[in-house]
């Protein structure tokens, strides 16, 4: 009779270790609707496939992948449709505003939808490199921030155009729109409010540049966005404001701004 209680303990404990843990709190470890492609992902990674963090060699793809899609050249494309070289005309910046300066402003238009495009695409295109590696959602998304900062990278010295490029501010925007949508809007919204009080594109664009990393902290904070996630986005942020500040330097010459 002695070891009943005993029994009685040990069952106890039994069905305490059985019962499952109580969760965290509500929302702790969930993943922000943050990159508008995540819905559309298959659950791969989920079934079956190898789930584990990005390692060095992912990022590195990722920032290839978007370096070399950054550097498609548009502006030099388009101004040879108009019977013009980019590097020779303005300020020999292979950007939109040259190119609707010296070009035209339909080539100009046409210039800055193709940046965007290129920067969305790098970004938005990450995610299937991380399917491919089996990676987890939030493995996505730090793929594509590695992806947006190889294509802000490559439009700044691209690979297509001896390391010639532009100062980066539309494909800078385009990287944003797969994975933070709301900051680069609102970083849009300041750098055209700032041109229309300062009249004066340059300066706006480094002032815009500098508070970048300031916006996309508050944005994100305003949206509640995981900690951690936050922390990757700003720091992509901080790299992309770098890249286009050194693009953004005066230039032996003296080239006009443009």
């Amino acid at each position: 009779g002695a070891p009943r209680p005993r029994a009685r303990l040990d069952a106890r404990r039994a069905g305490a270790a059985a019962r499952p843990a109580r969760p965290a709190l509500a929302g702790a470890g969930a993943l922000p609707q943050l990159p508008r492609w995540r819905a559309a992902q298959p659950a791969g990674a989920a079934a079956g496939g190898r789930r584990h963090e990005p390692v060095i060699f992912d990022l590195l793809a990722a920032l290839a992948l978007g370096y070399f899609i950054g550097s498609f050249p548009s502006a030099r494309v388009i101004a040879r449709l108009w019977k013009k070289d980019i590097f020779e005309v303005g300020s020999g910046n292979m950007g939109a505003m040259n190119t609707a300066r010296n070009v035209g402003w339909a080539a100009g238009v046409l210039v800055l939808v193709l940046d965007i495009a290129k920067g969305a695409l790098a970004a938005g295109a990450a995610p299937v490199l991380a399917d491919m590696a089996g990676l987890p959602d939030e493995a996505r998304v730090h793929m594509a921030l590695a992806a947006g900062v190889g294509a802000v990278l490559g439009h700044a010295w691209s690979a297509y155009a001896g390391l010639r490029g532009g100062k980066a501010l539309a494909t800078t925007l385009g990287v944003s729109l797969p994975v933070y949508p709301l900051v680069g809007i609102y970083w849009a919204l300041l750098l055209v409010a700032l041109a229309l009080i300062t009249r004066r594109g340059a300066l706006s664009a480094v002032i815009a540049t500098v508070l970048y990393p300031v916006v996309a902290l508050l944005a994100l904070q305003r949206a509640q966005v995981e900690q951690e996630l936050a922390f990757a986005v700003v720091t992509a942020v901080i790299l992309i404001s770098v890249i286009v500040l050194i693009k953004h330097l005066p230039r032996r010459g003296g080239a006009r701004a443009g």
